[in-house]
């Protein structure tokens, strides 16, 4: 139900893609599922997310619709600040877990971020 995901990536910010319903399915499973075996294999995918190749797209992705939960909301926005702790601007990747980013990589990441966080600031709570 939730196959592994690759690492690495861009900051290409779209709506519709592929792997947004994957893992808002993932999400519910986790957080409304009953079935304890279910919520295991959402949070396993759910942890592979964190540090592959779509978690920036997708979770921007998910952040900017208007359908989206308060608990895709919430792990959406922990992934990017996962994401953010674990990016180095360098050229290449030293450790697994660090995302590589260039400079303009890193000045669209902001204006995406400024931007949702301008709009998350007029929102009611």
């Amino acid at each position: 139900a939730f196959p592994a995901l690759k690492r690495g990536g861009s900051l290409v910010v779209r709506t519709s893609m592929p792997g947004l319903d994957q893992l808002r399915h993932a999400l519910a499973a986790m957080y409304t599922c009953a079935d304890a075996g279910e919520r295991n294999m959402a949070d396993r995918f759910l942890q592979d997310f964190l540090y592959s190749q779509e978690c920036w797209d997708l979770s921007i992705a998910l952040l900017k619709l208007p359908s989206a939960t308060s608990y895709e909301h919430l792990f959406c926005a922990r992934a990017l600040h996962v994401r953010l702790r674990c990016s180095v601007s360098k050229t290449e990747r030293k450790q697994k877990s660090h995302e590589v980013m260039t400079a303009e990589r890193w000045e669209e990441a902001r204006n995406v971020l400024i931007a949702l966080a301008a709009r998350w600031s007029h929102e009611p709570t």
